[in-house]
């Protein structure tokens, strides 16, 4: 009997970027843009990469900024 292969679940696809790089990507974006990024263009410009994912590096890159107090922030 021939039983086709189960196609991965979106969870168990791996990110096509790695963290630190998903990181880089966000922030540039945020200070090359001259208004607000919104989350639907970062998705757009991460294809491939899962909305988790750099919702996680987003948070983190959020509390970076916060944690050093800088004269940046990073806000929703």
């Amino acid at each position: 009997m021939n039983v086709p292969p189960i196609a991965p679940s979106h969870e168990d696809e791996a990110s096509v970027l790695p963290p630190q790089q998903i990181r880089a990507v966000i922030e540039a974006l945020v200070f090359a843009s001259p208004q607000p990024i919104t989350p639907k263009e970062i998705a757009r410009v991460l294809q491939g990469v899962a909305r988790e994912d750099w919702q996680r590096e987003l948070e983190g890159l959020q509390a970076d900024y916060a944690r050093d107090e800088r004269g940046l922030q990073l806000v929703e």
